[in-house]
């Protein structure tokens, strides 16, 4: 689909439609439009204000009202979950891992040095990074244990982005997790419609890289067990409580990590669309509400292809064909993301009748794309 006659495009999706003809287009052929969009953003809301005007069948169910907008900024940041067990649950049976919220580079690599050279490890975050973006770990041997030189380490490391200058930046006690945990780092997903109500959905293990990056979900009933299950959606229930109060309407996660001594920690809270919405409304689609007793499921957003050759969307349908969904093949994989394929990405869902099916799937995906 283009927008309009725009030769040049900013990369804004919402502003560019706004600018075109192109929703005017389609409410010719439709009696009623509803938009979803990712996440809510100044730019959705400029562009719900410009079709509100010329017509009034256009609807946008899944962001808050523009009023409440500083809900998702605020509460969608590494630091606003901090500020709301403060503000509002401090009775809340959940702790964050130990930590404190500076701003500057300069401050950030003096007190994470300080804690390494304590600790021998530390979390940096930056308040407005995502998808592991914008996080560092530093374990043991990682850093100098002199003082200076991990400072001097550190910063040079923060230098390397802009963006560590230009947000807030959380800086946390490094934790080691228990993989066997939900992979260490359970999550669980509500959704709050546009009257307040607030609907559970899922909860599941993300799959982590070694340096904290997202890569997708794991979901089934046996990803946790009741005691951690059971702990986990109670605490999101809470907190959906403190952001349908606040005006929030929409997809949104919790997500954890449990350590080696069985204690779950809170990290973080995203308001949007999650790495694993998609996930849920594929699965539920294919297999109905209940089909996390019924399928293992496995999703990676960003899968780097083991081969040097570039492939069209053509070619891995044709390379994977016998592993894919079809409506005689009830197990096997499900190709999402594949804008990235000229970089030699893309994602993908893997539904199995069990755990050991559904990896089993995932390394003869591996194994054809090698070969």
């Amino acid at each position: 689909m283009k927008c309009g006659h725009q030769k040049k495009h900013t990369g804004l999706l919402s502003l560019e439609i706004a600018k075109s003809d192109l929703l005017t287009d389609v409410l010719k052929d439709n009696s009623k439009l509803s938009i979803i969009s990712y996440c809510a953003s100044t730019q959705i809301y400029e562009l719900q204000k410009k079709l509100s005007v010329e017509n009034k069948k256009v609807s946008f169910s899944e962001i808050p009202k523009e009023e409440d907008f500083w809900v998702v900024d605020f509460f969608g940041s590494k630091s606003g979950i901090r500020q709301l067990k403060d503000q509002s649950l401090r009775q809340m049976q959940f702790e964050l891992p130990r930590g404190l919220v500076t701003h500057g580079i300069k401050n950030a690599s003096s007190i994470a040095a300080q804690i390494y050279c304590r600790e021998k490890s530390v979390v940096i975050k930056t308040n407005k990074g995502h998808a592991g973006i914008g996080v560092l770990l530093f374990k043991q041997k990682d850093l100098p244990n002199d003082f200076n030189l991990c400072k001097e380490a550190i910063f040079e490391k923060l230098s390397e982005e802009a963006y560590w200058d230009k947000f807030p930046i959380v800086i946390e006690r490094y934790i080691d997790v228990d993989f066997k945990v939900g992979g260490g780092y359970p999550s669980v997903e509500f959704y709050i419609n546009e009257q307040g109500k607030i609907k559970y959905l899922y909860y599941c293990g993300m799959r982590m890289s070694s340096q904290g990056n997202f890569q997708g979900v794991e979901i089934n009933e046996d990803v946790l067990s009741s005691k951690y299950k059971n702990q986990l959606i109670k605490i999101g229930k809470e907190i959906a409580k403190e952001y349908s109060k606040r005006g929030y309407r929409g997809y949104f996660d919790v997500d954890c990590l449990v350590d080696k001594k069985g204690k779950m920690w809170i990290t973080e809270t995203n308001l949007r669309h999650t790495g694993g919405t998609h996930v849920y409304l594929v699965a539920k689609k294919l297999f109905g509400p209940n089909f996390a007793k019924k399928v293992y499921i496995l999703s990676t957003d960003l899968f780097t292809i083991p081969n040097t050759k570039r492939f069209t969307f053509k070619e891995i349908k044709e390379i994977l064909n016998p592993l894919l969904i079809t409506n005689s093949n009830k197990f096997g994989i499900v190709i999402t993301e594949v804008n990235l394929l000229s970089t030699g990405t893309f994602g993908y869902i893997i539904f199995g009748k069990n755990k050991k099916h559904a990896i089993k799937i995932e390394d003869q995906m591996k194994s054809k794309l090698k070969g």
